[in-house]
């Protein structure tokens, strides 16, 4: 008679245990074929049927293993390829504009402005910095990014109105903020403050991008200012399957 074996608490089951070592197990070991480079990026990987019978488990398991390795984007499904290795993470550094690092995250990176409208303190956590008084509201800019036309990345620029009113009407501010901000500020000694970096699988991000669900992102929530008096507050959000972050 098989012993029935309950969760109590926090405790987990030795079934429980017993599948998780395992999908660990093809996590590492598919790893360690990247490490030793019998698996390049590009590289199509063992079907899910053959690692299952390779490791004596079940096809739900290695499923597991190879999502997890896909959101921490080591992998990736590609349409009619199966399961590939992922090109190396691309270095982002939060400070600096989408465009201004363009040059080193590809050759074909691309901004496309997505929605522009004024509102009034949709992102409270954020604009409280911009020292907005109630019912003031501010301008906001939602922009999308591409790499090599693959949607890696959005963001959403909030500006007071006394610095809006100032390029609303110049479009290359909308696709080149900082480029923008030294020809109208006539210098580039603003400073960029990160508030916070969040890890996230919202779905409503992924939605935005048209991207799978479940795909992991980071939320950074940024201020920009000048001599201590905020220019715009922002919430860049990119996928954490393509980027990895540096401050430099």
């Amino acid at each position: 008679m098989r012993k029935m074996v309950t969760k109590v608490g926090n405790a987990v089951t030795p079934e429980a245990k017993r599948i998780r070592f395992a999908w660990l197990n093809i996590k590492d070991d598919i790893m360690m074929d990247i490490n030793k480079g019998r698996y390049r990026p590009g590289d199509r990987i063992a079907t899910v049927t053959q690692l299952a019978e390779k490791h004596g488990v079940s096809t739900t398991t290695v499923r597991q293993a190879l999502d997890e390795l896909a959101m921490e984007g080591v992998l990736e499904v590609r349409q009619g390829r199966g399961t590939v290795v992922a090109q190396p993470k691309r270095e982002f550094d939060p400070t600096r504009g989408f465009e201004e690092q363009a040059d080193q995250l590809g050759k074909d990176a691309q901004t496309f402005i997505y929605q522009t409208q004024w509102a009034d303190k949709r992102y409270r956590n954020v604009v409280r910095y911009l020292k907005l008084v109630p019912q003031e509201k501010y301008w906001e800019v939602t922009r999308l990014h591409y790499i090599q036309q693959e949607p890696v990345m959005f963001d959403v620029c909030m500006f007071r109105r006394n610095l809006a009113e100032r390029f609303m009407g110049d479009s290359n501010m909308l696709m080149t903020i900082f480029t923008s901000l030294r020809k109208h500020l006539g210098h580039d000694e603003w400073h960029v403050r990160v508030l916070s970096v969040n890890f996230t699988t919202e779905r409503a991000f992924s939605d935005l991008l048209g991207i799978p669900r479940k795909t992991p992102f980071f939320q950074i929530e940024q201020l920009t200012s000048v001599g201590g008096k905020p220019l715009f507050a922002s919430i860049a959000v990119l996928r954490g399957d393509k980027f990895q972050l540096t401050f430099v």
